[in-house]
């Protein structure tokens, strides 16, 4: 009870030292209770989950191997350290191979930071689920803010999306690996929206380094993603000091385009799996093996034939519905968190809808009223502005379409692969996660300023 009162009070130090520090940001009023509100569903969602939905095996898994690796750390620290450090660790240990046979590099690297929070803890899952819950939290908080500072006036999409959400809330808490990988995605992203703002680039460049790699080693699909994206947002703020840029917009995205396609190319030599020449038909493979272990009722079923990267692109937008809207409410088949997936899914297909619907009427006013807007309107209108203010709020416009490009592109390429790759219904619930509140906020924020722009006129 001692141990657990320390981790408490720790806890709760933190959680009041990180309030005063984001006090003046612009969800800084609302850190301290989505926090608690993220520990509590971080520990009831593994107790529903457990009793309705068949148990997290990650987790119990994750949770498992590191309480093990605690013993083997302490037994031997050196050959822990060599195991920690040495990805073929199986071709040296036997005692560490015989743990688990099924290790893929990704759980491995899971199983060895649990590691340490098993040994932090003593081994008690509940502090290590409210740990990770914590950590999960701090990322996506961070990210929610920046996104939030650079877009103003979007302050509570961005929270809703990244900090209340349902699923997002819900399968980013405890001990998983979408809880990791949000510290790492929200600490990338929040640098890099504000690396202009930072006064000394050294401390940054480091963290970007160090985060980057760690994501890397964890979810090397949702790294490669944001490489190239981050990749094309820089390239694209220096493209946008240009005159010839701002004034075609149309080629400016085609040509980010493929400089995206570029990141994720020079990503593709640092992984197997993403390399050029077996990409497509890793992720077929991959594909036909999960649906071998799966059952038939909880797949999403996509047909692949040869050349495999015409049958990809060709199975794209189902994916890309799938990854959004799978399953709807009525698809749920009386299972429980099946039905609040597809309840959630359902109005986020009602809220997309809507935020097209809105899209469409704004930009129909705004050619009508640019059509009976006079000559001697506009020359007024220069008239009261200078004209750096006016050069200003353009490089701001551009630069927050920017931004919007960046997300989508995104959400839609991570949504294509994601889907393709794990089309278990089950599975496709908990990782879409990684891309989810990006489009949430997306839609928030286009629908909001629609009607605002819509009612104002």
């Amino acid at each position: 009870m001692i141990f657990i009162f320390f981790h408490c009070c720790l806890l709760c130090l933190l959680a009041f030292f990180l309030q005063k520090k984001f006090a003046l940001q612009p969800l800084g009023s609302i850190f301290i209770w989505g926090l608690g509100l993220k520990c509590l569903v971080g520990l009831v969602s593994f107790e529903v989950v457990q009793r309705y939905g068949g148990g997290l095996h990650d987790s119990t898994s994750a949770f498992n191997t590191g309480s093990i690796l605690v013993g083997k750390l302490l037994e031997n620290p050196l050959k822990f350290a060599i195991f920690f450090f040495e990805q073929e660790f199986y071709y040296n240990f036997d005692d560490y191979r015989n743990l688990y046979q099924d290790w893929t590099l990704q759980a491995l690297f899971m199983y060895k930071i649990t590691t340490f929070f098993c040994l932090f803890t003593q081994s008690n899952f509940y502090l290590v689920n409210i740990w990770f819950s914590f950590l999960s939290y701090l990322g996506l908080w961070l990210c929610a803010n920046a996104i939030a500072k650079k877009v103003t006036g979007t302050s509570w999409a961005a929270a809703l999306a990244f900090l209340f959400f349902p699923s997002v809330l819900v399968w980013s808490s405890g001990l998983l690996k979408e809880s990791l990988m949000w510290l790492f995605c929200g600490y990338l992203i929040a640098t890099m929206l504000n690396w202009q703002q930072k006064k000394s680039k050294i401390l940054p460049t480091i963290g970007l380094l160090l985060f980057g790699f760690l994501l890397f080693k964890l979810k090397f699909y949702y790294f490669a993603v944001l490489f190239a994206a981050g990749f094309v947002y820089f390239a694209g703020m220096k493209m946008y000091s240009l005159a010839y840029f701002r004034s075609n917009q149309v080629r400016t995205f085609v040509f980010l385009g493929s400089i995206f396609m570029l990141g994720m190319l020079f990503v593709s030599f640092f992984r197997k799996n993403l390399a050029i020449d077996y990409f497509f038909e890793g992720l077929v493979l991959h594909y036909q093996g999960l649906v071998n272990n799966s059952d038939v009722d909880n797949i999403i079923h996509f047909r692949f034939s040869e050349p495999y990267w015409l049958a990809v692109c060709s199975q794209s937008p189902k994916a890309l519905f799938a990854a959004f809207f799978s399953p709807l409410f009525w698809e749920s088949e009386g299972n429980l968190l099946k039905m609040a997936a597809g309840l959630e899914n359902t109005c986020l297909a009602l809220l997309f809808l809507l935020t097209f619907l809105l899209v469409c009427w704004q930009q129909l006013s705004k050619i009508m009223n640019k059509n009976t807007k006079t000559y001697t309107q506009k020359v007024q209108q220069i008239d009261k502005n200078s004209k750096n203010k006016l050069q200003e709020n353009e490089l701001q416009k551009v630069e927050l379409q920017l931004l919007f490009f960046c997300l989508v592109l995104y959400v839609v390429v991570l949504a294509i692969l994601i889907t393709l790759a794990t089309p278990n219904l089950g599975t496709l619930i908990r990782y879409k996660v990684g891309f989810l509140p990006f489009f949430v906020y997306v839609l928030l924020a286009k629908c909001g300023s629609a009607w605002r722009e819509i009612t104002k006129n």
